[in-house]
């Protein structure tokens, strides 16, 4: 087991970029806890996935969700935190990750990949999770389109607020070793 870091980590990126899977892996390696700020809002919401959230609620009920169980989970001392890829756009969430940052109590990583296997990757999956963008004519934007737009729009929030970014295309066990030396900065 390596040395624990000092500082809670917490994973930002877009939609298939492996903050789940990787933070999972960190914190098994570091023999840490790891918790999915998704997991943890849906715990609070009486629907059975972030789809029917949206579905029934709407998008804001979805990130007032997020950013009462990020609050909570910085609360309870969080180890390693997965956040959903929007998250880092509410202004809550955004404002306690900054000063985290500053104060030195957070490290923040994102996880990156190029927008065609981000779309590989999310079409490999159907795990309940809304389209989040629509085309000129209301249909669902493809994973390729969503990626793309969801981007431009994220990717200046993620770097303005990450310590470290790792691209999680290399090999997983690369991948992890990157991961495991930015937790520990």
């Amino acid at each position: 087991m390596m040395s624990a870091p000092s500082k809670a980590v917490v994973l930002i990126g877009l939609r298939g970029a492996g903050k789940t899977s990787l933070g999972r892996r960190l914190a098994e390696t570091l023999g840490l806890r790891f918790e999915d700020l998704d997991d943890l809002a849906l715990a609070d919401c009486a629907e059975a996935s972030i789809a029917e959230v949206f579905s029934s609620r709407g998008e804001s009920a979805w990130r007032t969700a997020e950013a009462h169980a990020f609050s909570s989970a910085l609360s309870r001392g969080v180890e390693i935190l997965a956040l959903g890829g929007g998250a880092p756009m509410t202004d809550a969430i955004r404002d306690r990750l900054q000063a985290g940052r500053e104060a030195g109590t957070l490290t923040v990583i994102w996880l990156d990949a190029p927008d065609a296997i981000l779309a590989e990757r999310i079409g490999a999956h159907d795990d309940a999770r809304p389209a989040l963008l629509s085309d000129e004519d209301g249909q669902e934007a493809t994973p390729e389109q969503e990626t793309s737009a969801l981007r431009e729009r994220r990717a200046p929030v993620f770097a303005a607020l990450a310590d470290t970014l790792i691209d999680t295309t290399a090999a997983p066990s690369s991948v992890l070793e990157d991961l495991v030396k930015a937790a520990g900065s």
